[in-house]
């Protein structure tokens, strides 16, 4: 509840502790803050995002049987975050890094049996590449929080082409085009080395039929193709230390292959049947290497480790 140990890198003040080691780096043993309330893991973000778009659209009869519609759109959305973390550790075996060392009898630690030690530094990223990482940002707080910043924007031009055939009174054939967006965003709150997740799109290709007989009868089907790019999907991942976490992904290609069906059956004005039907075909198209928590060497019978060069201490599987 008072005054624990600390762990930090030479580049933090402290006495250098050969005990203390972490990737083959010596860290130096500091004086840590108070955690009066026994946390073991503290991660928490806020900010937020500003978002702009201007868009327009416009249809054109240019036969009595036939419409052709076309709408453009661009937008841009700025996202800025302050994430904050810290871990704590209060048993050796639960200290990564360094659990042998604390727990040593050569360590000046051992005198005190049980002890709490503030891990942060050793579970972190101290020196992320990401580029909406703000330089200069990373800072520990009186409190033991290490803070840092996120900032980044993402901007897309987005559209729709549409052409309709009316042949008579109740029958519509159409088919289209749309190309969609999501902005990037962060996965803040654990300060970790890849915290940004990329802008995903969707190209949509739809084609369809609406059809009346004699106002009793209705069919409306559609046949469409998704080809998402860069689709965002969370993915619980094992850092090298450090707790079991979400990260947000970028898939590298997605498809979602599909037919809808609708028919509406109305013998009189008091009475409808709907019978509806739908089917949907969503595969990964291209994967990158990706580490189950709950198989991490690939070792179950679904395992698909194909193309992942696997390291000494996972096997990543293709999704």
């Amino acid at each position: 509840t008072g005054v624990g140990v600390g762990l930090a890198f030479p580049s933090f003040a402290g006495v250098a502790d050969p005990n203390c080691l972490a990737a083959g780096q010596a860290a130096s043993r500091v004086a840590a803050a108070p955690n009066p309330t026994g946390i073991y893991a503290y991660n928490h973000f806020d900010g937020g995002t500003d978002s702009y778009a201007v868009f327009g659209q416009t249809s054109w009869r240019f036969h009595p049987e036939l419409t052709l519609t076309v709408g453009l759109r661009y937008s841009h959305d700025e996202t800025d975050v302050v994430e904050q973390a810290r871990y704590t550790c209060f048993a050796s075996a639960l200290c990564p890094g360094s659990a042998t060392a604390l727990s040593s009898g050569t360590n000046p630690l051992s005198t005190f049996g049980s002890f709490s030690a503030d891990v942060t530094p050793f579970v972190i990223s101290l020196n992320s590449t990401d580029p909406s990482v703000v330089p200069g940002s990373l800072t520990l707080l009186p409190n033991g929080n290490y803070s840092r910043r996120l900032r980044n924007d993402w901007s897309a031009v987005t559209g729709v082409a549409k052409i309709e055939w009316r042949p008579n009174d109740d029958m519509m054939l159409y088919a289209s085009y749309t190309r969609g967006f999501k902005a990037g965003g962060f996965n803040a709150g654990s300060i970790s080395a890849v915290p940004t997740a990329g802008p995903e799109s969707v190209d949509a290709y739809e084609i369809g039929i609406k059809n009346n007989w004699g106002r009793v009868f209705q069919v409306n089907a559609s046949l469409f193709y998704y080809s998402y790019h860069d689709p965002q999907a969370p993915l619980s991942v094992i850092p090298p230390s450090g707790v079991r976490r979400t990260d947000f992904i970028n898939i590298p290609e997605t498809r979602n292959l599909g037919l809808e069906l609708e028919t509406i059956w109305s013998p009189v004005p008091e009475f409808q049947l709907l019978v509806n039907y739908a089917f949907l075909d969503a595969r990964i198209t291209e994967s990158g290497c990706y580490v189950d928590p709950n198989d991490v060497f690939a070792t179950l019978p679904e395992a698909s480790p194909g193309g992942c060069a696997a390291t000494a201490t996972s096997q990543p599987q293709n999704l």
